[in-house]
């Protein structure tokens, strides 16, 4: 399936919503979402060129068939857990060098269960249109994170990195470097611009690589690490909200002091509530596109009051994502 026959299915699944179609909605976005996992799946077996990868994707394959049947043939449910026992989308970062971090955000247990729900006629008329809604928006997430749908005015990436990934100067002293240079010859300094493991592009001050998690000058010494991880990420929340700038500098600082997603992700789940840290997710979720339209308007409105966010809190967070990742 191309990307032009991915964005109209998409829009297909919107518009059940907006006729109050809630279990072809569902349906719609379930048969779009397992189309999506075969396609990214089929993508890495076909183009890795690691063979580890390979096998251990099939080994679970295999696990979960009996060895009677191919990915391809697999529901929803298995597909499901394919790609968490393989963990795939860790794979597919590496391969697809995206770093695709707002996909741990699809609750996959709970999409194969709505997907089902639908299918047998017992999703309930009091949760079908909040299913629909949260259909629609996995999906979404899904088909923009991976690049199966591209926005047609994408935002232009970080000016700071963009302007540190064109300049060929070293990042510590500042002298003027040539292109293919490794390191820098006047402070001894790396000069690596892509990832040895996965070819992604880096910045030279990175010790872990953004799409395949390489540690790339060695791991981490965690407990310093994550000191002071948390210590800046305690500092942006001083004032009770985290900008979006502030969240691409504490990226930008993750990736400098070499920890994972997950070790990050412990931190800021120490450091903030869970209910504002879930709608921050949920912003940055519903702008992955760069707009936030109406069906999704829903969506925050929804989540908003389930958290009990302050609606002025809510607003400014959401302005400020806007004027950061929203389209001009």
């Amino acid at each position: 399936m191309t990307q032009s026959n991915y964005a109209k299915r998409l829009q297909v699944t919107e518009q059940l919503w907006r006729e109050k179609n809630y279990d072809s909605c569902v349906r719609e976005s379930g048969q779009l979402f397992e189309s999506a996992l075969r396609h990214l799946l089929t993508r890495l077996i076909s183009e890795t060129e690691d063979s580890t990868k390979r096998n251990e994707v099939l080994q679970v394959e295999s696990k979960i068939s009996g060895g009677n049947r191919s990915y391809k043939k697999f529901t929803l449910g298995e597909l499901v857990g394919l790609y968490r026992e393989a963990k795939v989308f860790e794979k597919l970062r590496s391969h697809l060098s995206l770093p695709m971090l707002k996909i741990k955000h699809i609750h996959l247990d709970d999409l194969s269960v709505l997907r089902n729900a639908a299918v047998h006629g017992s999703m309930g008329e009091a949760h079908a249109e909040e299913d629909a809604l949260q259909m629609y928006y996995w999906v979404k997430l899904l088909l923009y994170e991976t690049k199966l749908v591209i926005n047609e005015e994408p935002k232009m990436e970080h000016e700071d990195t963009k302007q540190k990934l064109n300049q060929y100067s070293c990042y510590e002293c500042k002298q003027n470097l040539e292109k293919d240079w490794k390191f820098c010859p006047f402070c001894g300094s790396s000069a690596t611009r892509t990832c040895p493991s996965c070819d992604g592009a880096i910045l030279p001050n990175y010790k872990i690589c953004p799409f395949c998690e390489y540690h790339i000058r060695g791991k981490a010494k965690n407990d310093n690490a994550l000191k002071e991880y948390e210590l800046l990420f305690k500092g942006a929340y001083l004032d009770s909200i985290i900008t979006a700038q502030e969240r691409i500098s504490l990226e930008e600082k993750r990736l400098e002091l070499g920890l994972t997603v997950a070790l990050s992700d412990e931190i800021e789940e120490k450091c903030i509530p869970a209910n504002l840290l879930k709608y921050y997710q949920t912003v940055e979720g519903v702008l992955v596109d760069g707009v936030i339209n109406d069906l999704e308007r829903s969506l925050l409105d929804k989540r908003q009051k389930q958290l009990g966010i302050d609606p002025a809190l809510a607003a400014n967070i959401e302005e400020d994502f806007l004027r950061t990742y929203g389209r001009e």
